[in-house]
């Protein structure tokens, strides 16, 4: 009897298999945490549609929310400032924004690598913030910030930095630094880690500069910044983080707290057996700057915003690390049709699904004083105000409308 050869399933290209494993992402991210907007839309699309001139000329509480000069302006430039089509604006600002990161970090480090900043980036609470307040900066606050690591040319760092100044420039400067760190855990060269440093700071300064340019101008006075809290004091601040703490500490890493978890125990067994695994050499720096990342944190009401919006240049380190470390293939990654391998890799395609089935069912969650969770939101009604600008009650309840779902606590100002 003649056996004849075949030969073995062609396999889709990387990119073609990054595409698909993104398209199944943004699937589970929408399930997890679903869409909504920040109540200061209506402020932000006055701001816009208002552009280059002073939109609150009788003062307004939060007319700090002028410093944050990026949205605002691509939104006029594009002719998308009402608040439905503002918030549009950054819903598809996200997906463009990530897709482009995804991408980069596939040209930079490879297929295996982007596949998991892919699901990192789905597990991570700076998305669910950043699709839960739709029409903040943080659209292209986390985007940016999550690029500055994966940037080849200086240029292109301070180019970024810039346009993150503009974005929202206090976290930008801390977002700037913790990239800087980041980088550091893969190249040891001082001269080298400096020009870096420089090129993001400096950027995030120049951002910021440009900003408030535009303020003087205009004639545009911030009457009250976002340092005006401070008055709260440490014991203020501390009795708005203690009103929920058991969430906010699980809403600083929320589903990755599993991948901390997992690269800290290999970190462990490996300075306790000695075995040899380079890429968790830097483990405990990435966790001092971590820590040092709750500083911030400490003074502001928003915690898991801040938090996830200035750590997120770590979410490409988390990605790398365990691209290097995990023994099982990304989803869908066959060794060959081979019979001794075939049962591990079911085994292993099983788990992946499960994996991601998990993270599914698992919905998104942020703190502000109190924990706040995706069910809890109406997505339906979003769905509509999005496509027409359709608010229960009339466009006059726009803000109430959007807070109804969180009934923020925010402290009394001074």
């Amino acid at each position: 009897m003649t056996t004849v050869a075949t030969d073995p399933p062609q396999r889709l290209p990387d990119a073609a298999r990054l595409g698909l494993w993104g398209l199944v992402a943004l699937v589970v991210a929408l399930v997890r945490n679903g869409v909504w907007g920040t109540p200061n839309l209506p402020f932000f699309s006055t701001i816009a549609d208002r552009w280059g001139s002073n939109p609150f000329p009788k003062g307004l509480d939060g007319d700090y929310l002028l410093t944050n000069l990026l949205g605002p302006t691509l939104a006029r430039a594009l002719g998308q400032t009402s608040p439905h089509e503002y918030a549009r604006l950054h819903l598809v600002g996200l997906v463009v924004g990530l897709t482009a990161v995804i991408a980069a970090a596939y040209r930079r480090l490879g297929y295996r690598p982007a596949v998991m900043l892919l699901w990192v980036v789905a597990a991570s609470p700076a998305l669910t913030v950043a699709m839960e307040w739709l029409g903040q900066p943080d659209v292209w606050t986390f985007t940016l910030a999550l690029a500055l690591p994966l940037c080849r040319r200086h240029v292109t760092g301070f180019v970024l930095a810039l346009l993150l100044g503009l974005s929202h420039p206090e976290q930008g400067l801390v977002a700037a630094a913790v990239a800087v760190a980041a980088m550091a855990t893969t190249d040891n060269r001082v001269r080298s880690i400096a020009a870096w440093a420089a090129g993001f700071l400096g950027g995030v300064v120049s951002g910021r500069l440009i900003t408030q340019a535009y303020l003087w101008s205009n004639d545009i006075e911030v009457s009250r910044p976002r340092t005006a809290y401070l008055c709260l004091g440490l014991g203020g601040f501390l009795d708005h983080h203690l009103e929920s703490p058991y969430a906010l500490l699980y809403s600083l890493w929320g589903p990755l707290w599993a991948v901390v978890a997992y690269l800290t125990w290999r970190w462990w067994n490996v300075r306790e057996f000695g075995s040899d695994t380079s890429a968790l050499s830097s483990w405990p720096w990435v966790m001092v700057v971590a820590a040092a990342g709750l500083v911030p944190v400490m003074v502001t009401l928003d915690e898991t915003r801040v938090y996830a919006m200035t750590t997120a240049p770590f979410l490409v380190v988390l990605a790398s690390t365990l691209a290097e470390l995990s023994p099982i293939r990304s989803i869908g990654e066959s060794s060959g049709p081979s019979p001794q391998t075939a049962p591990r890799d079911a085994r292993r395609t099983l788990a992946g699904v499960m994996a991601v089935v998990s993270l599914a069912a698992m919905p998104g969650m942020f703190n502000a004083g109190d924990d706040y969770w995706a069910p809890a939101l109406r997505p339906v009604e979003f769905a509509r105000f999005l496509a027409d600008g359709t608010v229960p009650g009339g466009p006059a309840h726009t803000g109430q409308w959007l807070l109804s779902p969180f009934g923020f606590k925010v402290p009394p100002a001074c």
